[in-house]
């Protein structure tokens, strides 16, 4: 890949251009107030964690945790000033999609997680 980020938590910054190797990869961000309050998020403090990307050749080493921790602490800090991270994860229906499954465990040579076949229940 090839630095091309114009800007850093928001900071406006002058791409290097230099190549380098990604061994994972973290965004956070920030929705219109009226797309948090629609879901029952306050209107601002709020910020998301859109991607969460560890390579598979370094996976189970501790670096998403890792890299969560550093995330959850930005998000404290300017420009975001987050009380509240808000996770952003696929739809059930994507992530039950024949086609997703192959890529992300077929096509890695890693078994399908067990889903349950039982339909939750609402309780009153």
């Amino acid at each position: 890949m090839t630095d091309t980020a114009s800007e850093v938590r928001l900071v406006p910054r002058a791409p290097s251009q230099c190549r380098f190797t990604p061994i994972g990869h973290v965004a956070l961000g920030v929705h219109p107030p009226d797309e948090d309050e629609k879901i029952g998020l306050p209107r601002s403090g709020v910020t998301w964690l859109h991607q969460l990307y560890i390579s598979y050749a370094l996976q189970k080493g501790g670096l998403g945790v890792a890299a969560m921790s550093k995330a959850e602490h930005l998000a404290k800090l300017d420009p975001f000033n987050a009380s509240i991270m808000a996770l952003d994860t696929l739809a059930k229906e994507m992530q039950m999609d024949d086609s997703v499954q192959k890529i992300v465990y077929d096509d890695r040579g890693v078994p399908r997680p067990l889903v349950s076949l039982l339909v939750p229940v609402a309780y009153k």
